[in-house]
């Protein structure tokens, strides 16, 4: 398998998981959503890296305007997510990898702000602490 083959199979599996983890999320997710989510997280960061590399691509850290991917709903950040990552897979098997570069780390920041506002909020003391 050759890295593309590998990434679009990546790719398919972590929308396949994005696609049937949203309709099941009501309010908080519970421990094993919050799994998948990082399982997709880690994927599509994968994904990022290999087009990077096929691309030649690497200016250093990028800085993530976060208020842009930060969605209130879990269950919408997933469905954003996906629909990303649908378009970045689009584009990577259309051979256009620039374009689908854009859509994979639009996903990925959808994800990271999603995990990054769970994993603050469990860092939070309880307010029932006294």
């Amino acid at each position: 398998m050759d890295w593309k083959e590998e990434v679009e199979s990546d790719l398919a599996s972590a929308l396949r998981r994005l696609d049937a983890l949203a309709p099941e999320i009501s309010g908080s997710m519970s421990g094993g959503q919050l799994r998948e989510v990082w399982r997709c997280y880690l994927s599509v960061e994968k994904c990022v890296a290999f087009v990077k590399l096929e691309l030649d691509e690497e200016g250093g850290a990028r800085f993530v305007n976060r208020k842009a991917y930060t969605v209130p709903d879990d269950r919408q950040a997933v469905s954003f997510a996906a629909g990303s990552l649908r378009a970045g897979l689009a584009d990577v098997r259309a051979g256009n990898l620039s374009a689908g570069l854009k859509s994979l780390r639009d996903s990925r920041n959808y994800l990271r702000m999603l995990l990054r506002r769970r994993i603050l909020s469990s860092r939070r003391p309880s307010s029932n602490a006294s």
